[in-house]
């Protein structure tokens, strides 16, 4: 995430009057993933900060595009995907809200455990 993203969502800091930032989970190209407290009711979730690409069109349309892009993925239901429970723009940023999910990331499996063979890959996918 570009510097002055990264300082808008930092520990401690309450999203949208509604989640406070633990701490970093990871990052990648499209953004930053962060563990937060829902603030109404103490619950831990995952909040996506979605990261608008340089070469891309004016922050408006990126964040209207992410905004249809977001109500589409909260109608999808299936236990293989992390549903969308809200989102919204905070700060110039769309967010989207997740359940958080325990457990290592993707690349700390990958770093321990090449080759993992197919039980593994198979029970990952």
């Amino acid at each position: 995430m570009a510097a002055e993203e990264q300082d808008s969502f930092r520990e401690g800091e309450v999203v949208d009057g509604k989640y406070r930032i633990d701490f970093l989970l990871g990052e990648g190209m499209l953004g930053g993933v962060f563990r937060v407290e829902v603030l109404s009711t103490g619950e831990v979730r995952a909040l996506k900060v979605l990261k608008k690409p340089e070469n891309e069109e004016s922050l408006t349309d990126f964040l209207l595009r992410c905004q249809r892009v977001l109500e589409k993925l909260r109608t999808l239901s299936d236990e293989n995907i992390a549903g969308i429970e809200a989102y919204g723009v905070w700060q110039s940023a769309a967010y989207a809200v997740m359940p958080f999910c325990e457990g290592e990331s993707l690349s700390a499996i990958l770093s321990d455990n090449l080759p993992l063979g197919f039980p593994r890959t198979h029970a990952i996918l």
